[in-house]
């Protein structure tokens, strides 16, 4: 596995008894330096297990994650709508990147259709990610590599659960919800086939699943990658 210095940092951080202030400064630190999230040589190897043709990162950040698959011998190309070190990047101002993070909109995506499309942490709430699923598959795209928590949680809007499979219902009509939104008219473009566990932060649960584009086929269980599990399309 190639250096992964936000592993090292992580372990080191986690094996020190700290105050919970203490270690929410030191993951904010990590997260300006490196990722959202703590990418493992498991991870990396199932994203370019599934790319033969190479990868597409959308809201690559720092590009910490695609300079990693690089390494590995995967086909990169990264892309940011702000790419560090521009000041109006909340997170990466100043910051320094690991890959060549190309400046462009999350529609980029659609014109890479043979690629697998990686998300690592979409920002909740925000449709970005979810504009660029539709992208994606509206150009062809087969598979998607999605970093973060499960629907409901800290990455990515309704929409975009729904469309990579996350979230199967809407809670809005079923339960009669009404802070939530409806999702009865959002379609589900890809089903999730892997997943493989990252590290976790303290109350975060954060992992990388794998979802392929749905055919007209019966619902697969979901694979968990402790053993490199994963399917055969």
């Amino acid at each position: 596995m190639p250096s992964n210095p936000l592993l090292v940092a992580f372990e080191a951080a986690a094996s020190r008894p700290q105050e919970g202030s203490h270690k929410v400064a030191i993951r904010d630190e990590l997260i300006s330096r490196f990722s959202f999230a703590i990418p493992t040589s498991a991870a990396l190897a199932e994203i370019a297990l599934a790319s033969p043709s190479g990868v597409i990162e959308v809201g690559a950040g720092t590009g910490y994650w695609a300079g990693l698959l690089a390494a590995t011998g995967t086909d990169v190309i990264a892309f940011d709508a702000d790419p560090p070190p521009s000041p109006t990047n909340p997170w990466f101002a100043g910051g320094t990147l690991w890959f060549n993070v190309q400046k462009s909109d999350e529609t980029v995506a659609g014109g890479f259709p043979q690629r697998t499309l990686l998300l690592v942490w979409p920002t909740i709430g925000a449709q970005w990610a979810a504009d660029a699923v539709r992208s994606y598959h509206a150009g062809g795209g087969g598979c998607v590599a999605f970093v973060g928590e499960v629907a409901g949680g800290r990455t990515g809007d309704d929409s975009l659960h729904k469309m990579l499979g996350n979230a199967t219902e809407c809670l809005s009509c079923r339960y009669g919800i009404l802070d939530v939104a409806c999702l009865c008219g959002i379609p589900q473009y890809f089903e999730p086939t892997v997943r493989v566990a990252l590290p976790h932060w303290p109350g975060f649960e954060d992992d990388l699943t794998i979802h392929r584009r749905r055919r007209s086929r019966p619902r697969r269980r979901l694979l968990t990658a402790t053993r490199r599990g994963r399917t055969n399309d």
